[in-house]
């Protein structure tokens, strides 16, 4: 990432939210940009944008919200950047952060949770 300028890992994908499909007569663009950060992780918005390549006309495709955790956490000299969303639409999704990343700690308390109990074993396997 060019905001942290740390090696990271992606960590959940937090949210993947289909709007409109893509034919084979489009090409897709993926643009992203950092919408969240805590002490240790950084979420982003990536959006996929369908052109088609006889008309030109752009389209919304789909839209994702993803989590990465910095590697080098846990070095004292590391402190996240300030985050400073510049247009409208990086405004506007950077100030619903606080809320999804609420939402995702949940998520990550549920999902432990569901991770402890899952057989490895499969079924016939336990029979």
């Amino acid at each position: 990432f060019n905001f942290i300028r740390k090696a990271s890992f992606t960590a959940t994908v937090d949210e993947m939210t289909f709007v409109s499909p893509v034919y084979k007569s489009e090409q897709i663009y993926v643009e992203a940009f950092v919408s969240g950060a805590g002490t240790s992780s950084v979420e982003v918005f990536t959006k996929l944008i369908a052109t088609n390549l006889k008309t030109f006309e752009k389209r919304l495709a789909a839209y994702a919200f993803l989590t990465y955790v910095v590697q080098d956490r846990n070095n004292p000299e590391f402190t996240m950047p300030t985050l400073v969303p510049e247009s409208e639409e990086e405004i506007t999704i950077c100030e619903g952060y606080a809320k999804r990343r609420e939402i995702n700690l949940e998520k990550r308390k549920q999902g432990k949770k569901i991770k402890d109990v899952i057989q490895l074993t499969p079924i016939w396997e336990q029979r």
